[in-house]
C-alpha cells in the first residue's frame, strides 16, 4: 500500500502528485485512487485522471458529478466499486 497526500491551493490545476517507482522486481497488481474531504460547488467541473509522464492517461471521471455541491466527500475509485451515481457522495466506485 502506498499513500500520498496533496493539499493543493484553491483553484490549482492540474495537481501533480509524484508516485515513486516500485522496487525492482515488484509487480503492481491493483491501483485505487482515494480522495478525502472533497468540497466543490460544481462537481461536473472536475476532470480526474491518472497520467504517466511517458505513457497512457486513465480517465477516472470525465467531468461527471452534476451540479449538487460536494461537502466533505470521500471518493475511492476501485475496480471492485459500484457504478458512479449522478451526484458524488462518499463511497467506492468503478
Amino acid at each position: 500500500t502506498l499513500s500520498l497526500t496533496a493539499s493543493p491551493a484553491k483553484g490549482a490545476y492540474p495537481i501533480a502528485i509524484t508516485v515513486p517507482a516500485p522496487p525492482a522486481g515488484a509487480v503492481v497488481t491493483d491501483v485505487n485512487v482515494r480522495m478525502e474531504g472533497m468540497n466543490h460547488t460544481w462537481p461536473a467541473d472536475l476532470g480526474i485522471f491518472v497520467e504517466h509522464p511517458l505513457g497512457p492517461t486513465v480517465i477516472i471521471t470525465p467531468n461527471l458529478g452534476g451540479s449538487t455541491d460536494m461537502v466533505n466527500v470521500d471518493l475511492t475509485f476501485d475496480d471492485e466499486g459500484v457504478p458512479l451515481p449522478s451526484t458524488f457522495v462518499t463511497g467506492s466506485y468503478i
